[in-house]
């Protein structure tokens, strides 16, 4: 019997941190969207406020 082992610790981890980094980008692509689509500064806030609970891992958001 022949085998290999190959630790692939640290391309889990790259490949962790890039999900992570595309979350980020993603949640930032929609806050620029929030930004220019909004009528008003309250409707900005509300969008910001509700995709961060909704998508950005936030159990609440306030923004005074």
């Amino acid at each position: 019997m022949v085998g290999t082992i190959q630790d692939i610790t640290e391309r889990k981890q790259a490949e962790k941190e890039l999900q992570r980094l595309n979350h980020d980008l993603k949640t930032i692509q929609r806050m620029q969207q929030a930004l220019v689509r909004a009528n008003n500064e309250t409707e900005l806030l509300t969008t910001v406020c509700r995709f961060l609970v909704d998508h950005g891992g936030f159990r609440l958001a306030w923004v005074g």
